[in-house]
């Protein structure tokens, strides 16, 4: 499956505090093209052994009426890593409208699927929640130019229950220090108000690397800070939705240059 560079260009207009700097796919690369600015890795896949696909009935999948159809309906992808068995409900509301409610049960250690539950572009409102009372919830939303969309639903090896758009993941993403000092970088994710990991690494001259575990795929904020500056961006890690992002340091300021991915 083929990506396509949605977002490729730089202007002042477009930096705000919660934005970076776009370039394009080529220019990204070619700054760094010994290194993936990039690369991820599950941390799960192994651990999940059981995998069943559950129908879902009529009138299923669901169409606002008003918007555009996904290219591929997605279904709800259901993993659960803890060693019990788990008994949860998911359900999905759009502009206050429950359209979807069922209760799965999952195998410790297992995985499943639905067959698609939503058929338009939108903004869906998601709840889960286990028998013994556990729950999450999350805001899904489902941009027109995310084809391949994905609804992950995972209870973690320690219980926690958790709502994305694609398993948990590692990513890489690239330093480059153009002084000739070290700088110590803050660097932190964040979901809206939620911090979801924090580090301080030392940069050195040349060419570093950020490596960044990420507890499941959703739609954060990365912020770089040293002592001369900070900058903040969006950083998408979805499922066939995602960010290539690289770190600039020059004169001790870091800057966040990135693209935005989807699957045609």
């Amino acid at each position: 499956m083929k990506r396509r560079a949605l977002l490729t260009t730089c202007s002042g207009s477009f930096l705000t505090s919660i934005a970076g700097c776009l370039r394009t796919g080529s220019e990204l690369f070619a700054s760094n093209s010994s290194t993936d600015s990039r690369a991820t890795e599950s941390t799960t896949d192994s651990r999940a052994t059981e995998s069943t696909t559950v129908p879902l009935g009529d009138p299923l999948p669901y169409d606002t009426g008003s918007a555009n159809d996904i290219f591929a309906p997605p279904g709800i992808d259901i993993r659960n890593e803890s060693d019990e068995g788990v008994t949860l409900t998911v359900a999905l509301e759009h502009d206050g409208d429950r359209f979807f409610e069922q209760t799965f049960d999952t195998a410790a250690n297992g995985e499943l699927s639905t067959t698609p539950v939503v058929n338009s572009h939108a903004t869906y409102d998601v709840f889960v929640e286990t028998a013994d009372g556990r729950q999450a919830t999350s805001e899904w939303s489902v941009d027109g130019e995310w084809n391949h969309p994905m609804l992950a639903v995972l209870v973690d090896d320690d219980g926690l229950v958790r709502i994305g758009c694609a398993w948990p993941q590692t990513i890489r993403i690239p330093v480059e220090n153009e002084d000739q000092t070290e700088h110590v970088l803050r660097v932190a994710v964040s979901n809206g108000e939620k911090a979801i990991t924090e580090t301080r690494q030392t940069i050195f001259p040349g060419t570093n690397q950020l490596t960044i575990d990420l507890p499941i795929g959703d739609t954060y904020e990365l912020t770089v800070e040293t002592t001369a500056g900070s900058h903040t961006a969006e950083y998408v890690a979805c499922d066939c939705w995602s960010t290539d992002a690289e770190v600039q340091l020059k004169d001790g300021e870091p800057t966040i240059w990135y693209t935005a991915y989807a699957c045609e």
